[in-house]
């Protein structure tokens, strides 16, 4: 577990933009959630080294042996748990902030047109049994203009609302509208907006590290 976690972690480092690419607060809260996960791994492996030289040491007592064992374990899973939702909350806080910061802006001069843009393709789409509606989200979710903007923003459920459509069946597609405009975004000619939506579409990854540095903290400290 404790190596998949390292991979993941490469698989990061290697897809994720390098700190001096992105912005002084996002690249803080990257960093943390990397921290995080290292510093889980580390935690659990010298707790667990650390209950095993106890449990070895017979100059103590068996029962003084097997208590002090057990509380270096229970002192390592409360540090565990305190930063697992530490990383839960910067997780979703980096999550929004890597998405707005690679969105395009949308210029106050353009917003009028862009929405009668998106009102009208929409509204064709939505008017064809041929079409795809999910598609043609995506699709204009990837433009790196206005209408790309307000697709891939919270006009979508204003327009959905205006058109009588339930929300809810919005909820599938939104993930794959938001990495239809992340990918988008990574391939823009814009550095900034390009590095947030690389580091983005890269956080997968630490998810999926911290997944495997919790799985190895449970083996080594137990429940």
């Amino acid at each position: 577990m404790a190596d998949t976690a390292s991979r993941f972690l490469s698989e990061f480092s290697a897809a994720a933009p390098r700190g001096y690419e992105m912005g002084a607060d996002i690249r803080g809260l990257v960093n943390d959630l990397t921290n995080t996960v290292s510093g889980t791994i580390s935690l659990a492996a010298q707790a667990g080294r650390e209950s095993a030289a106890i449990l070895a040491d017979d100059t103590l007592y068996p029962e003084g042996r097997s208590r002090l064992a057990r509380e270096a374990k229970e002192s390592a899973r409360a540090k565990v748990a305190e930063a697992d939702a530490a990383f839960d909350v910067k997780y979703t806080v980096a999550e929004a902030a890597l998405y707005q910061a690679a969105r395009p802006v949308v210029p106050k001069a353009e917003t009028a047109s862009a929405r009668m843009d998106a009102q009208m393709l929409l509204d064709g789409a939505l008017n064809r049994k041929d079409v795809s509606i999910s598609r043609v989200l995506q699709r204009l979710a990837g433009r790196q203009d206005a209408v790309g903007a307000l697709v891939s923003s919270d006009w979508l459920e204003d327009y959905a609302v205006a058109r009588g459509i339930d929300t809810e069946i919005l909820e599938p597609a939104k993930v794959l509208i938001q990495h239809s405009a992340l990918e988008g975004a990574a391939k823009s000619g814009d550095p900034e907006r390009s590095a947030a939506a690389r580091a983005a579409l890269a956080l997968r990854s630490l998810r999926q590290a911290q997944t495997s540095a919790r799985a190895f903290a449970r083996l080594t400290l137990g429940r």
